[in-house]
């Protein structure tokens, strides 16, 4: 029988289990062979699956340790760069998959139940992975269409539906020690705990009113409203707030777990080591008959960002999250931006029953601040600085600024470019003795950004460092990196779209270009509107032509995208004429019109530049083009 690779794959993914395409092959080739191709199939899908079925299969043909391993790096290694710490991790999940299921080298004396067990576990996470192929309408390795993938999830359901449920891991009592497990989800939220909460030079903690409102919520809340969710604009301060509210329970003695959705395998495996299992549902649950439990996930949005590249660990968090919702007694609040969780097509199906969308912080807390830094008020400073500064990570920037003596309370600053700005002139250009020369500091700089962007990540192997000892060490010790459990980031994810903005416009790139080269997903948002901004202020020209590229490109951009570049135009406080311009034309198109038209209300300085179109638009006998006009001039 001639396997194609896409056979195999197939038979392995959807799950007619691992052991029915072990002996198709073992009947037809040699062991040597099956490895050959087995891993040509792995090679292709890596990128796109990221599944742990490969490693199952690949361990029922007998191979210790050492040879999987030997394997794994030798032929993927060159091919993909299956770096260290992925393939770490990966062996540790196979560690974890051979002791749960007894799948061990050497004899494969399993029970009848536990190869049913093994069989539903495999069959449940490739529905999952088929159902997402589905719904993007993507191809396996470019060998199946849309109805090859219908079948599979026809195949799918069939085997649910008919597959023997054995006594589930989950559904096993566990004993535990509440106590033991309070102090174990302390351990496990050390990320969430230790993440920077106070103002730079005022070691306040800005108080939110979304706080209040979700304590409020989980007092009231019956038993179908415990998922909620945490949502805003970048730079919003979500993650503080989720810190905060992490505190408060636990300092009211719940059993109450933070963890970084990007970093899911970790908590598994501390779960393991504290539990002896890593299947938290199941801990969850016990600790659940005890005493109320609170699951935080932060920086959900990460892996909606990054879902084209990997897709297995966003899924897997979502397998959690839809499992953890219904046990009782258990709160579940995730942490995204807002956009993700409105437009992600994963996310957005999620059934979160409260939101809580994060605001402008108050004048009130803004003066806290101001009056300990410069003492003046919010209404003492230009009306563009009274905007700015009631975001949270401007104000903590600007605070920074401050601190440092580097601006001056006199100082106007118009967004949170110029603001970064001025930090790179100060910690990165200031050439100032004792400190590692420019050149050096923006090559290492340049080295992150590119490899972040590579990998559709905020984050990089912290090894990149290693060849920049000195360098590496100051950019940590100001603040503009941090090393984290083996990865390395930027202190925010603005301040990378900013340095990669910068990378950018050096490297003489073309913004057009650059994104239909591409996904064309979320994680291109920050660095547009990055790009655009640094364009605008330091080549006008420049801006100008790569903005009507992407406004007026024959093959258009993807929705989001288009509306984003819209938005930021429609929120530029003094547009110049040329922007005035662009916008004439915008208006001209139906959809366009009704996107800039939304992005405008009270913002009076396009008035005198839309007034004849609305007065046009007025007497259309279109009931769209009246329905956008009249809500434009009902926000005033």
């Amino acid at each position: 029988m001639d396997l194609s690779i896409g056979s195999i794959l197939v038979e392995v993914v959807i799950g007619i289990t691992a052991d029915k395409a072990l002996e198709w092959l073992q009947r037809e080739r040699n062991q040597q062979s099956f490895l050959d191709v087995f891993v040509q199939a792995f090679d292709r899908t890596l990128d796109e699956a990221r599944i742990v079925h490969e490693y199952k299969a690949m361990q029922k043909l007998s191979l210790d340790e050492k040879r999987f391993r030997a394997v794994m790096r030798s032929q993927l290694k060159a091919k993909v760069d299956f770096r260290e710490s992925p393939s770490d991790e990966a062996l540790r999940k196979l560690s974890r998959i051979i002791n749960q299921n007894h799948v061990i080298t050497g004899e494969h004396n399993l029970t009848e139940q536990e190869l049913d067990t093994f069989t539903v576990r495999i069959i449940k996470h490739a529905k999952i992975y088929a159902g997402h192929l589905i719904d993007r309408n993507q191809t396996l390795s470019n060998t199946y269409n849309r109805e090859s993938l219908d079948v599979i999830q026809q195949k799918l359901d069939w085997l649910i539906d008919n597959q023997s449920q054995p006594t589930a891991e989950s559904q096993i009592p566990l004993e535990i020690n509440i106590t033991h497990v309070r102090q174990k989800f302390f351990e496990m939220s050390a990320v969430l705990r230790h993440e920077p909460h106070t103002i730079r030079g005022t070691d306040l903690e800005l108080k939110r009113d979304e706080f209040e409102q979700i304590i409020r919520w989980i007092q009231n809340a019956h038993p179908g409203n415990r998922f909620g969710a945490i949502a805003g604009k970048p730079g919003y301060g979500k993650t503080v707030l989720a810190r905060s509210l992490y505190n408060h329970l636990n300092n009211l003695n719940y059993a109450t777990l933070g963890i970084r959705a990007d970093r899911l395998s970790t908590t598994m495996d501390q779960a393991q080591d504290h539990f002896g299992t890593d299947n938290l549902v199941k801990v969850i649950q016990a600790a659940s008959a005890q005493t109320p439990v609170f699951v935080i996930v932060d920086q959900l949005d990460r892996l909606a960002s990054t879902a084209n590249s990997d897709s297995e660990s966003l899924y897997n968090v979502i397998d959690l999250i839809k499992q953890i919702k219904d046990i009782q007694q258990t709160y579940i609040i995730i942490v995204c931006r807002e956009f993700e969780l409105k437009n992600d097509p994963v996310l957005s199906k999620l059934d979160v029953e409260q939101t809580f969308v994060m605001q402008a912080l108050s004048e009130t807390e803004v003066n806290r601040v101001l009056r300990l830094l410069i003492q003046k008020d919010l209404s003492d400073l230009s009306t563009s600085m009274q905007s700015l500064l009631r975001e949270p990570i401007t104000l903590a920037t600007y605070a920074d600024l401050i601190v440092n003596g580097t601006a001056d309370p006199s100082e106007t600053f118009y967004s949170l470019y110029h603001l970064y700005t001025r930090k790179w002139q100060r910690d990165i250009a200031s050439n100032t003795q004792d400190v590692p020369q420019y050149q050096s500091q923006k090559d290492l700089i340049f080295q992150l950004v590119l490899e972040m962007n590579n990998r559709r990540s905020y984050e990089a192997p912290a090894r990149i460092l290693d060849d920049h000892g000195k360098t590496a060490k100051y950019l940590q010790s100001i603040d503009f990196i941090e090393v984290n459990s083996g990865q390395v980031s930027f202190n925010h994810h603005t301040l990378f779209s900013y340095c990669y903005a910068r990378w950018f416009v050096e490297s003489d790139n073309d913004l057009y270009q650059e994104i239909v080269s591409g996904c064309q997903g979320f994680y291109q948002r920050p660095k547009v509107t990055q790009i655009l901004e640094y364009l605008r202020i330091e080549d006008p020209r420049e801006y100008l032509r790569q903005l009507e590229n992407l406004l007026f490109a024959e093959a258009p951009l993807r929705t989001h995208l288009c509306v984003l570049i819209i938005q930021r135009l429609a929120d530029q406080q003094d547009p110049t004429d040329a922007e005035k311009r662009l916008v004439s034309s915008l208006l001209q198109q139906e959809t366009d019109r009704k996107v800039f038209f939304g992005a405008i209300p009270n913002k009076t300085h396009w008035f005198d530049l839309i007034e004849p179109f609305a007065r046009k638009l007025l007497d259309s006998e279109s009931e769209d083009d009246l329905s956008v006009v009249l809500n434009y001039l009902y926000s005033f």
